[in-house]
This record gives C-alpha cells, structure tokens and sequence, in this order.
C-alpha cells in the first residue's frame, strides 16, 4: 500500500472511531501529529499529500503538526499534548520513540480521543489500531538482498531511528 493509500485507510479508521461522526452537520476534526514536518521525506510528502486530498473529499478538517526533526522527542510529546488540549475528534500519531510517546497517547485516550498509530507505534494498548507496512518483513528483504551481492565481510545495520518501531523492525528483520 502507497503512502496515500495508508493515510486514507488511517483517516477512514479514524471517522470509523469517532462516535456519531456520520449523522453530523459539522465536519470531523482530526489532528495528524507527525515525527517531523520537515519535507525532504517523500514518502511523507506523498501520506500529507494523500491526508489532504482524503480530508477534503470526506469531510474532514485536519490539523497537520510536527517536531523540527525525529530526534526532537520532547518537541513531539508537547505537540501531542497540546493537541489533546484541543479535543479533536481524533489523533493520528507517528510515534518517533516508542517507549515515550506511550503516556501521552494513553492521555489522549483516557480524554475520549481515539488515536491510531501510523508507521511507527507506542507501546501501550489504548490506542485503538495501527496502521503500517510489515518493517520487519522490510529489513529481511533487504538482508536477503545484501547477502545475495556480498561475498563475505561484516556488515553495519543503519536504520532511520532506533527509538521507533519501525527503525527497530527493520534493523531487526535484517539481521535475523
């Protein structure tokens, strides 16, 4: 599944968690609070792209924020804190650590907002699905294709983040 096929699933998740949303008058409000906004990633560019696009065809108003960079953890946490503060309809998150991200989410959930995780989960139970390809499946292709090129010799793993899941997956999938 594309990026933009991924955002329209999550956002139709979302609508689908959101008690009564088909019979209102007013639109969903729904807060994507990403690891970063910077928009060097195309695969993000593509899922905001995808966001954007779903959002006005189904109705949604979205509320698209992030942290400077994927190590700014703090800076993601404040962000998904402060959007709690607005009780949207819904939230989803792209967890840039998976241990610290946990509490926040849980807050989120014990608000009454449903929160889906995208990409990179949180270790906690109480958000209500998450949504992403299978990194693991992902690192051992990779793995499988490193090994079909190299004879012999030690190899470094380097992964895009070693606190997400998806980082960890991945880097996972390869070795094994």
């Amino acid at each position: 599944m594309g990026a933009k096929g991924k955002i329209l699933a999550v956002l139709a998740a979302v609508l689908l968690l959101v008690p009564g949303c088909s019979g209102r008058d007013e639109a969903v409000d729904v807060a994507i609070v990403l690891k970063t906004t910077v928009d060097t990633a195309e695969f993000w560019q593509e899922a905001m792209d995808g966001a954007q696009s779903a959002a006005q065809e189904l109705g949604v108003r979205l509320t698209v924020t992030g942290a400077e960079a994927e190590t700014e953890v703090d800076e993601q946490i404040a962000i998904l804190e402060d959007a709690i503060e607005t009780l949207p309809d819904g939230i989803i998150l792209v967890a840039s650590d998976y241990e610290r991200l946990g509490p926040a989410t849980n807050a989120a959930v014990a608000a009454g907002i449903p929160v889906v995780t995208m990409d990179s989960d949180v270790h906690t139970d109480a958000r209500s699905t998450y949504v992403a390809s299978d990194n693991y499946a992902i690192g051992q292709a990779l793995g499988e294709a490193l090994l079909e090129v190299l004879d012999r010799g030690q190899v470094a793993i380097l992964t895009h983040s070693s606190l997400s899941s998806s980082g960890v997956s991945r880097a996972q999938g390869a070795e094994d």
